[in-house]
């Protein structure tokens, strides 16, 4: 979807005062800690600086304790991951009517440390 926003559009793009980002955490579940990990302080820390940045051509940041807060209330983020299906060798890790199926839809995981 970024990428079909952002393809022969580059004069749209000049003039929008949004920034776009994704953030890919390759083999990272929610609830890793590692210095590159989900749940590290990387991809917040990137969004702090960039809620304070000056941006060319754009109106000044007061800096405020609100300020990378109201920015993420303005903010659109979706947080996808993949969901294995049953591993044979440990079914019983599963309620009999709620087991994840390949290509049978969606799946909702929740992490019980959020």
């Amino acid at each position: 979807a970024l990428i079909d926003s952002v393809s022969g559009a580059s004069s749209s793009l000049a003039a929008d005062p949004n920034v776009r980002v994704v953030a890919l955490f390759d083999n990272e579940e929610v609830g890793s800690t590692t210095a590159h990990g989900a749940n590290s302080n990387l991809l917040a820390s990137a969004l702090k600086r960039l809620a304070f940045a000056e941006l060319k051509d754009g109106p000044a940041v007061a800096e405020s304790p609100a300020t990378f807060e109201q920015a993420l209330t303005r903010s659109l983020l979706i947080s996808a991951d993949m969901a294995h299906a049953v591993h044979p060798n440990y079914a019983e890790k599963h309620e009999s009517n709620h087991r994840p199926a390949i290509n049978k839809g969606i799946v909702i995981k929740q992490n019980a440390q959020q």
